[in-house]
């Protein structure tokens, strides 16, 4: 199976448009097979699966601001739609 492309990386600042689950570097900046839920709004914690990530999707680690430093992910995700034709 052909691997899939890619975006560029995105800074924090920067929110996913799209809910679902996102490649992300880990907290000490590494890309390791980490991967996270964002729901629209947070980001839920780091794993080291994509189905380990929808798992834990509705574990925030943030509420209202709260511990905000985890929020802040650097990500990519899917750069075509894989359902697309």
């Amino acid at each position: 199976m052909k691997k899939p492309k890619l975006t560029r990386w995105f800074q924090p600042h920067e929110k996913p448009i799209l809910i679902g689950v996102y490649e992300v570097k880990n907290i000490f900046g590494e890309v390791k097979g980490t991967f996270a839920h964002f729901n629209g709004i947070d980001w839920a914690g780091y794993n080291s699966s994509i189905s380990g990530a929808l798992d834990n999707r509705n574990i925030q680690e943030s509420r209202n601001g709260i511990l905000r430093p985890y929020q802040d992910k650097i990500w990519r995700g899917l750069a075509e739609d894989p359902n697309a034709k």
